[in-house]
């Protein structure tokens, strides 16, 4: 009989019960938007910036050229994002592989300097957990915690799995190293406890959105053409927040610096912040202070 982790059995010849065990592996709980947001606002807006840099495309391999592109996010990208982020008085939060910071230390003060901002974990290199067994995943986000911590004075309380992979035993050993949230599933449009088996695990999570996902602007996802026009991707970033802001909800947005920080490209951020700004009772919150608000419904 095949089990649920059997990957060379199809799963259409599994079981009923080994599907819907599969379906719950990780899947989201119970909801854990409150009755009303922080200061009574109508609507959450939590930034993000994935600061892969490099990282991501040394560890698939990739070559001069793309590993190039990722520098870009260091040398350009990031500060472009912090500027505008600090011209419209907004915080983010930087999910930084611990690599990455090695690198260019100089980010550190970069982002501290306006003293609202807030990093989190986003693993050693980009490695993906399902790779790692779960001593070798323990290990690279002990030591990436403690280098960010390092590096930074701050000890992490948040992560963003690597290319949103999880593995079965992420979320066991987020617990164990006693961080408050993820922000990795796409579950939901807010935060949410996560279900490990069907049973309530504790660990809050913060869900992203892809259609607030600064990919729709990236070159290389459509062979170093112009990938969709700026102008039409801020026309999707306002339509998803419009509808949150009537809804009631969230807006999580996930940006890289070698994506959103090229030149036509950070228009595209400023005005949609703008535009958010521009509604009454919206709420700007890191990723810790979106968590700690849901922490009280638990």
């Amino acid at each position: 009989m095949a089990t649920c982790g059997d990957e060379s059995v199809s799963i259409w010849l599994r079981t009923d019960d080994e599907i819907l065990a599969a379906f719950r592996k990780v899947e989201a709980g119970r909801s854990l938007k409150p009755e009303t947001w922080p200061n009574r606002a109508r609507v959450a807006v939590a930034l993000s910036v994935d600061v892969d840099n490099q990282s991501a495309e040394v560890v698939e391999g990739k070559g001069p050229a793309f590993v190039s592109l990722g520098h870009y996010g260091a040398r350009r990208g990031l500060e472009r994002l912090i500027d505008v982020f600090d011209r419209h008085c907004v915080p983010a939060t930087f999910f930084m592989p611990a690599m990455s910071l090695m690198s260019e230390p100089g980010m550190a003060q970069a982002i501290a300097r306006a003293g609202h901002h807030e990093i989190g974990l986003h693993g050693w290199v980009h490695e993906l957990p399902t790779d790692l067994t779960k001593s070798q995943h323990r290990k690279l986000l002990t030591k990436s915690a403690d280098c960010l911590e390092r590096l930074t004075g701050t000890r992490p309380v948040g992560y963003r799995a690597p290319a949103a992979v999880v593995a079965e035993h992420t979320y066991p050993l987020l617990k164990e190293l006693g961080l408050l949230y993820s922000s990795s599933l796409l579950s939901d449009d807010v935060p949410f406890e996560v279900n490990l088996d069907g049973a309530p695990d504790g660990m809050i999570e913060i869900p992203m959105c892809f259609g607030l996902e600064d990919s729709q602007l990236a070159t290389p996802f459509s062979g170093f053409a112009n990938a969709f026009p700026p102008s039409e991707v801020l026309k999707i970033f306002k339509d998803e927040f419009d509808i949150a802001y009537e809804e009631g909800t969230c807006a999580v947005m996930v940006l890289h610096p070698h994506v959103s920080g090229q030149r036509s490209r950070i228009g595209v951020i400023d005005a949609f912040l703008a535009h958010m700004a521009s509604k009454p009772d919206v709420w700007f919150a890191t990723h810790q202070q979106l968590a700690e608000c849901a922490r009280q419904q638990l």
